[in-house]
This record gives structure tokens, sequence and C-alpha cells, in this order.
């Protein structure tokens, strides 16, 4: 793992190999978004229907439309990495920018949680 210290920001890069176990690499990455979706939809949608509509909270689709956002156009670039500098060299869509930042942020935080807890169970099975 690199770091390039810059005025008041930290940029990390992960590659390398680093976080290979402990985060998807890069060709993992829009399959995984899509099993983090789903299995927040399932959680969501057993917690938070609405009994008398059958439907989600609007919060909860604010959160399902982004994520189909991130999706979607990680499926239409070559890496994520793409489309984020595609986002950052247009001024306009830095708010998009930093919703995607937001989203993976999450979407890394969980996929080390998850890692962790698989890793706690493979060494309770030994």
């Amino acid at each position: 793992m690199k770091f390039y210290f810059m005025s008041k920001n930290i940029t990390y890069l992960l590659g390398d190999g680093a976080s290979a176990n402990a985060l998807p690499t890069i060709n993992e990455i829009n399959t995984r978004l899509v099993l983090f979706r789903d299995l927040l939809f399932r959680y969501i949608s057993d917690k938070e229907r609405n009994l008398v509509n059958d439907d989600l909270h609007p919060a909860a689709h604010d959160l399902f439309a982004t994520l189909e956002w991130v999706i979607s156009n990680t499926d239409k670039h070559f890496t994520i990495d793409t489309f984020a500098r595609k986002l950052f060299a247009i001024s306009s869509r830095h708010p998009e920018l930093r919703i995607l930042k937001c989203v993976l942020s999450t979407f890394f935080v969980f996929e080390q949680i998850t890692f962790q807890e698989n890793e706690i169970l493979r060494e309770e099975k030994d």
C-alpha cells in the first residue's frame, strides 16, 4: 500500500495486492457491490416494509437508487477508478464524486467486517 501526503488531504492507494485479502480486487468490485446491494435489500425489505402498502421507506428507495447508479456506472466504465476520474475531471460532477466516495467507503467497511467475521469463523473451525 502506498501513501501520498498532500497539504490537507491524504490519499490512500490500494493496490499492489496489499489489500487483496481484505478488500475485493478491482475486477471483483462490481460483483461484490451487487451482492452488497442484494444483502441490504433483503435486510431492509424484511425490516422496513410498510405493512399497509408493502412498500419500502423513501430513504430505502434513495439508498437503492444510489447503489444502482454506482453499479450501472461501474459497468459502463473500464474500472470504478475510470468512473471516479471522469467525475473528478468535470467540476459540475463533483457532487456525484462525493456520493461515489461515500458509497465506496461504506462498501469497503462492509467488506472488511465481512472478511474479519469469516476469518474468525475459519479460526474457530480449526
